[in-house]
């Protein structure tokens, strides 16, 4: 199983790269903005290089991947809605068939905006995406 993790060079992408590597029956694939150093991840990581923004730099980090875990970014709502379209079209385009939605931001506040991403990932792709935050996941 292939799993790419967009927003890998921040605290909770890094955290899920070092777990999903940990295991050792996957391969992982760290989808960060911006090069980081060498060492950043555990060897066995694949790195890409592919910004929110950038469409086609998604589709091809996402090329043979089966499920991909969608950190969000961060920033006003049309700008992350925007993110979260290019990458569940990408996921689509990649033919990705999972994809698990993670969030610390607006963990506690209602936001709508895990609603339009679900509803986006099931006109693409099939039945709903996961949809969990690291403020509502840590107290299970």
């Amino acid at each position: 199983m292939r799993i790419a993790v967009t927003g890998a060079a921040g605290r909770l992408g890094g955290r899920v790269v070092r777990l999903l590597a940990d295991r050792g029956d996957v391969d992982v694939v760290a989808v960060i903005r911006r090069r980081v150093p060498a060492g950043t991840f555990p060897a066995r990581v694949e790195v890409a290089v592919a910004d929110y923004a950038e469409p086609p730099a998604l589709r091809a980090a996402l090329k043979g991947v089966d499920t991909l875990v969608l950190v969000s970014s961060d920033g006003p709502d049309a700008q992350v809605l925007m993110h979260h379209r290019n990458l569940v079209d990408a996921a689509a385009a990649a033919r990705v068939g999972h994809v698990a939605a993670l969030s610390s931001v607006d963990a506690d506040t209602g936001e709508q905006r895990w609603d339009r991403v679900r509803n986006d990932c099931a006109q693409l792709t099939g039945p709903p995406p996961l949809a969990l935050s690291e403020g509502l996941a840590a107290h299970r």
